[in-house]
């Protein structure tokens, strides 16, 4: 939420009011809490996660500008497409065949997944309330996962 918020604030030029920064400021605490702000927790892990991290908020920042002049469904193609050959070099050489009895679960995930991103790739004006909420329920969920 952090680099979320510092890119939507410089690169959309949103408006972020001041309860939205303390509790950003406020995750970010809890973020440090978890990392040991003595230094002993900092490492490659940490690094990696600050990299995804600023890696999802600049892809967000991305599908926000482009929903504004794109459809969702052309965002999303193109957002698999590049997740795809980007992760492909690095996947292949350990990869196991599925077992027949997880199809379920990866048809699920990937349907969920679809839905999620293109719920992100929405621009603003195209969502409803009911919409907006499980847009940032879907937002929400990285927390957890």
């Amino acid at each position: 939420p952090l680099f979320m918020t510092l890119f939507g604030r410089v690169v959309l030029r949103e408006r972020v009011s001041r309860e939205r920064w303390i509790a950003v400021c406020l995750g970010f605490g809890g973020v440090l809490i978890v990392f040991h702000p003595s230094g002993v927790g900092l490492g490659p892990a940490v690094l990696f996660a600050v990299a995804a991290s600023i890696a999802w908020a600049c892809s967000t920042i991305v599908s926000r500008k482009l929903g504004q002049v794109e459809r969702s469904s052309t965002i999303l193609f193109y957002y698999m497409l590049l997740c795809f050959t980007a992760t492909a070099p690095f996947v292949s050489s350990h990869w196991t065949p599925v077992e027949i009895e997880h199809y379920g679960a990866f048809f699920l995930m990937g349907i969920i997944g679809c839905i999620g991103h293109w719920l992100l790739a929405l621009p603003e004006g195209h969502c409803r309330d009911g919409l907006r909420e499980f847009h940032l329920l879907v937002e929400f969920h990285r927390f957890f996962f």
